[in-house]
C-alpha cells in the first residue's frame, strides 16, 4: 500500500472525471466552470499539504 492510498489524496485532478467520481452525474455536468476550478484548486492544495507532511 502506498502512502498515497493511506492519506487518500488524488495524484491527478483528472481523476475527478473518472469512476467513481462520475456517478450519479459527471463532474463537468454537476459543477459550473467556476466551481470546477475551485474544487481542482482545493484538491491540488490538499495534495500539496499531504506531500509536505509525509515527504
Amino acid at each position: 500500500m502506498s502512502l498515497r492510498n493511506v492519506y487518500g489524496y488524488i495524484d491527478n485532478v483528472s481523476e475527478l472525471i473518472k469512476p467513481p467520481f462520475d456517478k450519479p452525474q459527471s463532474f463537468i455536468k454537476l459543477f459550473d466552470g467556476t466551481k470546477q476550478r475551485k474544487l481542482v484548486e482545493m484538491v491540488t492544495q490538499i495534495k500539496e499539504n499531504a506531500i509536505k507532511i509525509i515527504g
